[in-house]
């Protein structure tokens, strides 16, 4: 599936057409201010620093007759040594909009990556429950990109919902902050406010992981988004150290590539505008800076992809163990062998759950419990056996 890269480009698509409405209101709303006037004057003439600036006087330019605040007969309306400071002034009413549109912007920003997360895990999991994987491409990209829009939008909006929120509740306390920071003895109320952003960063980051292992599990079972949550929980929760010893890896390989694109980028970028353009431009450092900005937001864009192909592999890797007889499992042995040498290394315990050596007995009653707790999944079918091949064909309508 290579056209599964271009993903982040289609996500950014997406969030620049949203951008020019939200970008209209916005401008509208930022401008829909009464204009206030303030004469601002310096106690000592040879100081002009802030702390030795005074209000004169004030009047509110959209209640004067011809739009201009004249206090005196200068040139700018107040007396000398004396400047005119306009600032804009809001209603209560605009304040909630301008909070509103916030909202709006975190919860459409954060419906978009949910949505390409859900993709991604479902082609992933198309391909992994697929025997004959080389018959896996492109198609299976649009096919899980046409599941996800007729079946998991909700499960993308509540779990972006939860996000919005949380991003929301820290704009507003970030808010707080700023306005009290200007303020004499808020020193107790500044700490206060600084731990309670730590704790909601923290339930930020808390959050994302949950939602993440719960689309991958609505991708592989086409559960809601409260009981993917939940299932996902456990099943971590059953193979905590597989699992983390896997995300360590995969973690570590993933910064590893983000570096190498920004170095990379940042010093050839530096080099070539030294060569070509070094006559031209003032100094290269704030090019070559903003070339690094744009080389890590692309890396964490496309790496993203890379990041939920690996976890999904590594859920679908589970419940292929937990749910499968090892001659009808899908993991080819490559797989399989990586995934518990990884998990050796990192840790001296034994698996979590039986190998294929520790006999029939206890997969049996995996599989009972996988067959009583499976999921109908979006098209409504029935299994009546776990075979591997035929439980996927029927999930996602594989040929």
């Amino acid at each position: 599936m290579p056209i599964i890269t271009i993903l982040p480009i289609i996500q950014a698509v997406g969030l620049f057409v949203f951008c020019i409405p939200w970008g209209i209101f916005m401008a509208y709303l930022a401008s829909s201010g009464e204009i206030t006037a303030e004469c601002m004057c310096s106690l000592d003439q040879n100081d002009d620093t802030e702390d030795s600036l005074i209000l004169l006087n004030s009047t509110n330019i959209s209640n004067s007759t011809n739009g201009t605040a004249i206090i005196s007969d200068d040139s700018t309306g107040c007396g000398e040594g004396c400047f005119l400071y306009k600032s804009f002034s809001y209603s209560q009413n605009t304040k909630y909009a301008g909070l509103y549109m916030l909202f709006v912007w975190f919860w459409t920003s954060q419906f978009i990556v949910a949505i390409g997360q859900l993709v991604v895990s479902i082609s992933t999991a198309m391909w992994y429950f697929t025997k004959n994987k080389i018959g896996v491409g492109n198609g299976t990209f649009f096919k899980a990109l046409i599941l996800t829009l007729m079946y998991h939008l909700g499960t993308a909006a509540f779990g972006s919902l939860i996000i919005a929120i949380i991003k929301t509740i820290r704009a507003m306390f970030a808010y707080i902050q700023r306005k009290l920071s200007s303020k004499p003895g808020s020193k107790t109320v500044q700490i206060i406010l600084r731990v309670i952003q730590c704790c909601l960063w923290c339930i930020e980051k808390c959050m994302k992981f949950i939602n993440k292992n719960a689309y991958i599990q609505t991708a592989i079972f086409g559960y809601s988004f409260c009981k993917a949550s939940r299932m996902a929980f456990f099943l971590i929760l059953r193979n905590v150290l597989r699992i983390s010893a896997v995300s360590l890896v995969s973690d570590f390989v993933l910064l590893i590539g983000k570096l190498f694109i920004v170095v990379t980028s940042t010093i050839g970028a530096y080099f070539f505008l030294d060569y070509h353009y070094s006559d031209e431009l003032n100094g290269l450092w704030l090019s070559t800076m903003l070339v690094c900005l744009i080389s890590y937001a692309t890396a964490e864009m496309f790496n993203e992809v890379f990041g939920m192909a690996i976890s999904t592999i590594l859920q679908c890797f589970v419940a292929d163990e937990e749910m499968f007889l090892p001659e009808d499992r899908f993991a080819p042995g490559s797989l399989a062998q990586t995934i518990d040498s990884t998990e050796e290394k990192h840790t001296s315990s034994n698996t979590i759950y039986p190998k294929a050596s520790d006999g029939k007995s206890e997969l049996k009653k995996k599989h009972a419990f996988a067959k009583k707790n499976i999921f109908v999944a979006p098209n409504k079918f029935n299994i009546s056996s776990l075979q591997g091949s035929q439980w996927c064909r029927q999930l996602y309508s594989i040929a």
